[in-house]
């Protein structure tokens, strides 16, 4: 995770301590490691994500139907960032900055090229979920927040396992879908959020 704009410090949750804006790409395992540093917190519940934002997470809501390797950083730079290249954004904070590889000017680059792609992303949702948008990643962040404690309670998802029914459920949504098209007398993605809203 890293700074964004603003926010104090402290964890926010509870009993009302200053919000802290960051950026994380992945936010289950910021929850996880702030869990672990967080002195009084039991629950990754307890932590405030109000300004939070997780470009993943926004890309994901943006386009459901992306593969994991399109949710990949790099691919999102090449994607949303315009002019750049797989992971362009990133170097070119790099050569901008004079960067050498691991240092402290690196780190500052990639957070400023990962903050201006959740800049492109918000715009990107806002243009997919309308004023919702926001209020529906914030939803998919306690999600994360959920899935966190349940990890910590020794009850984490086995992804392999959670792989095996797929196919099966790939036919029933497929059928579902075709029904529901039926219905409404057009095509309609079940894993579009939006459509499903309107």
């Amino acid at each position: 995770g890293g700074g964004g704009g603003g926010g104090g410090g402290g964890h926010g949750g509870g009993g009302g301590g200053g919000a802290v804006s960051l950026v994380c790409p992945n936010a289950q395992v910021v929850l996880r490691s702030a869990l672990f540093t967080l002195d009084g917190v039991s629950s990754a519940l307890e932590i405030e994500t109000g300004l939070w934002v997780d470009p993943v997470l926004m890309a994901w809501l943006a386009e459901p139907d992306s593969t994991e390797a399109e949710l990949a950083l790099p691919a999102l730079y090449s994607r949303y960032m315009v002019g750049a290249g797989a992971g362009g954004a990133a170097a070119a904070g790099h050569a901008a900055l004079g960067a050498e590889p691991g240092g402290a000017e690196q780190l500052e680059a990639d957070l400023r090229a990962c903050w201006a792609l959740c800049g492109q992303l918000c715009g990107v949702l806002k243009a997919s979920h309308g004023p919702a948008g926001v209020a529906v990643m914030q939803r998919e962040l306690t999600v994360a927040q959920v899935l966190t404690d349940m990890e910590l309670h020794g009850l984490p998802l086995h992804l392999p396992t959670l792989r095996r029914p797929l196919g099966e459920v790939q036919r029933r949504c497929e059928a579902l879908s075709r029904e529901a098209e039926a219905l409404l007398g057009g095509p309609l993605n079940l894993g579009s959020p939006q459509q499903v809203s309107e």
